[in-house]
């Protein structure tokens, strides 16, 4: 948690397949976006190989610019957090946002 205006979530669901729900709500909601990267990196974590999958967005909706990122929790295994910051715009907007897009996914 780095500010007041931070949002994040919690789901044991795979990463591509909260990826593919928050890519539906996304165009549903007409917020424009680009994946950023998408990275696969091998932890090791207590002799065990695990590949994790991180998803990162960009985006943007009615002057509101903030990132979407879909993280693994590398202390649970198979646990992934959402994560919304914002970077630029007006603050009630993005919290109206953040509130439509957690209220469309099922974390």
């Amino acid at each position: 948690y780095k500010g007041p205006f931070n949002l994040n979530g919690l789901s044991p669901k795979p990463a591509k397949e909260i990826r593919n729900e928050i890519l539906k709500v996304m165009e549903s909601l007409r917020i424009k976006f680009d994946q950023v990267n998408f990275i696969e990196a091998i932890v090791i974590f207590l002799n065990a190989i695990q590949l994790a999958e991180d998803y990162w967005f960009k985006c943007e909706k009615d002057f509101v610019k903030f990132e979407l990122e879909i993280l693994a929790v590398a202390s649970l295994k198979g646990v992934h957090m959402v994560k919304l910051t914002k970077i630029q715009g007006d603050i009630a907007k993005y919290n109206k946002l953040n509130a439509l897009i957690h209220g469309m996914i099922a974390l």
